[in-house]
């Protein structure tokens, strides 16, 4: 019986990590996509572990929205200083995230419906902390 519940546990770990790579690997396909990144941007593992480390402080959408909004910046070297650490990286004791969803814009009346995805990632997120 043990033997069972082990097994379960097991299971349910695997299936946990599997969502959150999941989780993961949608936010670098949203950072290459609105960055127009070709195929040798690669997810390495210190770009994993730093997508993970702020989906667990920031949660999916509000990750989501750094990265665009970063995405937006008029500044003239963005191109040159564009890597996702710009974006959700916490740098010089400096979040990234929060720096950019102040430069988000926000003058929409209506908030956007969250997809399925972004209210599945963000149920992870809660489950992380």
């Amino acid at each position: 019986m043990n033997t069972k519940k082990s097994d379960r546990r097991k299971i349910k770990k695997f299936l946990k990590i599997e969502r959150s790579s999941k989780i993961v690997q949608m936010v670098f396909d949203h950072y290459t996509t609105v960055f127009k990144k070709n195929s040798l941007c690669k997810l390495n593992p210190s770009r994993k572990t730093l997508i993970k480390n702020s989906l667990k402080r920031h949660g999916y959408h509000n990750v989501i929205t750094a990265i665009t909004a970063m995405s937006k910046d008029t500044w003239g070297e963005r191109a040159k200083y564009n890597d996702i650490t710009y974006a959700i990286a916490i740098i010089k004791g400096i979040d990234n995230v929060e720096k950019w969803l102040t430069v988000a814009p926000t003058n929409s009346p209506v908030e956007k419906k969250k997809t399925k995805w972004e209210v599945m990632a963000d149920k992870e997120m809660k489950e992380w902390n």
